[in-house]
């Protein structure tokens, strides 16, 4: 689909995020900062027990700034707090939660339910099992209500189900269909609510890499046609997945002082930028067809694991 840069690899053959173009407009643009997430699990009897423990974390100092075009991959070590975070940026969060922090759009500040009206989310409930898949998108496309009008006319409705290849199965029943088919009828039902901003679950948890590659492929050309944005979260197996993202963001609670979590995002940063380089070498790419990993693949296993296990909040660009 892409040409290789000279001396590189990339075997699933998508362009990595920063080679895409996309056009310099008015843009939506929305900015976190020092987001913290806590539970008070006490009863009502325990509020006078000072040795009950009160207080649970969830999220801790999470910031981030996004543009129209930009994806972004959620990394997480914990799906409930991953959870947390898009039920609360989607305004679907079921319990009381003490919050905690500043959240901007387009450089004025705004309350979480605000921000939620503004966000479609793909979550991981399932589809109703009964319906087929065009029934399902055209009853979508009559509940949802959109100031843009963009989805208003069948032809358009038609060109998301093709584009995330549901065509050939939109008189399947949504029980029949594969897990891959099912999350892009779940995408394709949120991209008709034509919102500016797009969260999505682990959906691409129990796929291959290919339908990962098309997926997030799809999404990224979405987000930069239509100066959209994306949030994703995910658990990328390859490299080449990874670098279909123009951000990377891991969530997690931190527990380590200020001077802790210094160190360890400037280590990670030194990892990252070794990992980089050598996971399109040559012996990368000959390891990954086969089940023996060379001692070089063991150790950029580790830097990924270091990743995910030392890192408190890491933001890359």
């Amino acid at each position: 689909m892409f040409p290789n840069e000279p001396h590189s690899f990339n075997y699933l053959r998508y362009a990595k995020a920063d080679e895409l173009r996309k056009e310099e407009k008015s843009i939506p643009n929305i900015s976190i900062r020092n987001l913290c997430v806590t539970l008070d699990k006490r009863t009502f009897s325990e509020n006078y027990q000072p040795e009950v423990p009160c207080i649970s974390h969830f999220l801790h100092d999470i910031s981030f700034t996004l543009k129209g075009g930009n994806t972004l991959a959620l990394l997480y070590t914990k799906e409930s707090e991953m959870r947390v975070l898009l039920e609360l940026m989607s305004n679907t969060i079921s319990q009381k939660y003490l919050i905690s922090g500043i959240l901007k759009n387009n450089g004025h500040e705004i309350s979480m339910d605000k921000f939620g009206d503004r966000v479609a989310y793909v979550n991981a409930d399932d589809t109703y099992p009964w319906l087929t898949v065009a029934q399902t998108v055209h009853l979508q496309s009559l509940f949802v209500a959109s100031d843009r009008d963009t989805f208003k006319n069948a032809n358009t409705i038609e060109r998301v189900i093709q584009a995330l290849a549901l065509s050939p199965i939109h008189n399947f029943l949504c029980n029949e269909l594969t897990v891959a088919e099912r999350q892009r009828l779940k995408i394709a039902k949120q991209i008709l609510k034509d919102t500016d901003i797009l969260l999505l679950d682990n959906i691409t948890k129990g796929m291959d890499l290919y339908d990962m590659a098309f997926v997030i492929d799809y999404l990224r050309d979405w987000a930069i046609k239509l100066n959209r944005i994306v949030v994703m979260a995910v658990q990328p197996p390859t490299i080449e997945i990874l670098i279909m993202f123009h951000k990377v963001d891991l969530v997690t609670h931190d527990y380590l002082t200020p001077e802790s979590s210094l160190e360890s995002t400037n280590r990670i940063k030194r990892l990252t930028e070794i990992w980089k380089e050598k996971a399109v070498d040559d012996e990368y790419k000959m390891e990954l067809m086969t089940d023996e990993l060379s001692p070089k693949v063991h150790r950029i296993n580790r830097w990924r694991a270091a990743l995910l296990i030392y890192r408190p909040v890491l933001f890359l660009s």
